[in-house]
């Protein structure tokens, strides 16, 4: 006769297990390198599938540097759920020879700087009220202007009135203020 596992084992068990595969989850051979370039600056998108896990994604990391140098600086790293070829849509974007910017998932990244230094806002840090789960489609677009004023649309999974959340700025997205279009309002 087999004896039975008491539940709360079983969860600690299976939770432990979860954990540890999670912490085995690595990033592994690079599936692509893609260099994008304007003028004064150059963006690499490498792309690594994530290893050690069951169900594996991809890790993107973004780099930049000025055209007429090797010294990358590290801008964004970003884990998506999806693999290479089910990943996210072109996000790199240079507003003129010094200014990109960078959205993937939930986290937009800016330099004004010509890649120097970078600031970052992240849905799960700066947007009341959202989580950190689970929607990478959640930055839909970013346009951003010369003059350093733009807007994001952000695509809600669950949006029970069907607002499409539009963030503004002024300053080339270092900072975003986000209003409901249908009535106006502003939230910081």
């Amino acid at each position: 006769m087999k004896a039975a596992i008491p539940v709360p084992v079983l969860v600690v068990l299976l939770a432990t297990s979860v954990i540890t595969a999670c912490e085995l989850a690595r990033s592994g051979p690079l599936e692509r390198d893609t260099v994008y370039v304007s003028t004064n600056l150059r963006i690499r998108e490498r792309v690594h599938r994530e290893i050690g896990t069951i169900v594996p994604g991809s890790y993107f990391t973004y780099s930049a540097t000025p055209t007429r140098d090797d010294s990358w600086r590290t801008a964004l790293t970003f884990r998506h759920d999806a693999l290479l070829g089910e990943g996210p849509r072109r996000t790199v974007r240079f507003v003129d020879g010094r200014t990109a910017f960078i959205h993937i998932g939930w986290v937009y990244a800016v330099t004004t700087d010509g890649g120097a230094t970078w600031h970052h806002w992240d849905a799960a840090r700066d947007l009341p009220g959202w989580g950190p789960c689970c929607n990478y489609g959640l930055i839909d677009s970013v346009a951003l202007r010369k003059d350093g004023n733009g807007e994001m649309y952000l695509s809600l999974i669950e949006n029970p009135r069907g607002i499409r959340p539009l963030l503004t700025t002024r300053d080339y997205g270092v900072d975003w203020v986000w209003a409901d279009p249908l009535d106006g309002r502003r939230v910081r």
